[in-house]
């Protein structure tokens, strides 16, 4: 599985960026949108508890991506 494969925690890391999170963050989302498959295997525990620890970057890029949708339609 490759980010693209795990639709919330891409979410979660388009967010990370657009709410321009702190440096640890970005570095993380960053190199989770580069990962091949192997290496997003081990990256993914880590994703997914930075998702929990930090949801408002999932929320708000949700929010965005909603009403972006809104305004196509």
């Amino acid at each position: 599985e490759r980010i693209l494969d795990d639709p919330d925690i891409l979410t979660w890391c388009n967010g990370v960026v657009s709410l321009n999170a702190g440096d640890f963050l970005k570095a993380v989302a960053d190199v989770a949108q580069r990962a091949d498959f192997e290496n997003y295997e081990l990256l993914r525990p880590v994703l997914h508890a930075l998702k929990a620890k930090y949801p408002v970057y999932f929320e708000e890029e949700r929010k965005r991506e909603r009403a972006d949708k809104e305004i196509k339609s």
